[in-house]
Parts: structure tokens; sequence; C-alpha cells
């Protein structure tokens, strides 16, 4: 009786431990968290003035007009790592006052991709000088820049590769899952844990104890 009653916590544990996951040392850019400039990666990406229409549901921030530019979308997008109050990271865009003496090797870089290419939607790549990750590059197919809906979604998505993210592929409900739902386009719960792990304000604050299967405790 006792080794099935171990068995069954032990199940439990590993059910209730699914979650974020990232990539080994996906948080090893080179930042310094005592500072503001020190905590900003930069993103640039194109046509940020262009007009797309707006198809994000009412109850999302940047809802309310017909039509979004680019560059407000990924306000929006920066907004929401941003707001992570247990994170130190900041994300900005290359009009940022910090970026001309900052932004070597803490650059994330959005383009346009091959339409013919061989991948769907998008693809995000870290460049790494071991033990650092450099810089990160997001090629998103063409009509990923046409709605604002699949935009925030898919950004969201790459940027959280770039930061060490991986496919948490248990998890409905979060952006960086296989499986999340069509409706979650913006961070979820289980995304900003895996933020707030992998980039903590206070590192001891980021620890989680296993409690009878319900937490799980910080690698």
């Amino acid at each position: 009786m006792a080794s099935k009653r171990a068995v069954f916590f032990l199940s439990m544990s590993i059910l209730f431990c699914v979650g974020f996951r990232h990539f080994p040392n996906g948080n090893a850019w080179l930042l310094d968290k005592s500072t503001t400039s020190g905590s900003k990666l930069f993103v640039t990406y194109p046509y940020g003035s262009r007009l797309i229409e707006n198809d994000l549901p009412p109850d999302d921030p940047a809802a309310g007009t017909a039509t979004i530019t680019i560059d407000n979308v990924m306000t929006s997008i920066f907004n929401d790592y941003n707001n992570i109050a247990a994170s130190y990271l900041i994300l900005a865009n290359e009009n940022d006052l910090d970026f001309a003496g900052n932004s070597t090797n803490r650059m994330i870089t959005i383009s346009e991709a091959d339409p013919n290419g061989a991948f769907s939607g998008g693809d995000a790549q870290q460049s790494r000088s071991e033990p650092h990750v450099i810089g990160c590059t997001i090629r998103m197919k063409p009509e990923i820049f046409q709605k604002a809906r699949i935009l925030v979604a898919s950004i969201t998505h790459e940027i959280g590769h770039c930061l060490g993210l991986d496919h948490p592929q248990e998890i409905t409900r979060s952006v960086m899952s296989y499986f999340h739902s069509p409706d979650d386009v913006r961070l979820q719960a289980d995304d900003m844990m895996g933020i707030t792990y992998l980039y903590p304000t206070v590192p001891s604050k980021a620890t989680e104890s296993a409690t009878l299967g319900m937490s799980c405790a910080r690698k």
C-alpha cells in the first residue's frame, strides 16, 4: 500500500510540475540588472509606420481602432514583457535613447522571410559566443505583417524563444505552447513565470518549493 501511495504522489508531482520550459543557458545575455540601461534588449523590425488591420479582440489593450501601425503593435508587445513585475528585463526599439551606446551584443532583429522558405509562420535563431547569447534573428513570413492578431501572437512567441523560452507542449494557456488557444495572443501566466525564472529581479523570490506536487522547485 505504501508503495502505491509513493507512485501516486510521484505521478501527481510530475503532473503538476509541467509548465514553462527553457533552453539551457537561455538567459545568458550580457545584461546588467543593476541599471536600467543595462537591463535592456533592443528589438529592430521593419515597416514600423505601416497600417495593418486591427483584428485584436475587444478586450485587448491595443483594440479600439480599425487599423493600427506596426509600431503600435510592437510597443504593446514590449509593454507585455516590460510589465512583468518580478522581472528586470526591458525591451526597447532602436529609437530608445540607450540604443546607440548599449545595443552591441544585445539586439533582436526581426525581418521578413522568403515567402517560399521551408518554415511556416516564424522562426527565431539565437547567436551565441559561449556562454553568452549575443543576438537573435527572427524571420517572419510576409503574411504575418498583415493583421494585428497574428502579428502579436507570432512576435510575442518568437521573442520568447530569443529570451530563452522553449515550447511547453503540455500547456494550453501559454503563448509559447504548440497547443495554446487562438484567443491567447498575449503572454499568459505560464509565460510570465518563465520570464521571471530567467530574468528575476530578486532571484530568491523566483524560487519555488515543492508542496505535495502542487508547485515545482526551481532548478
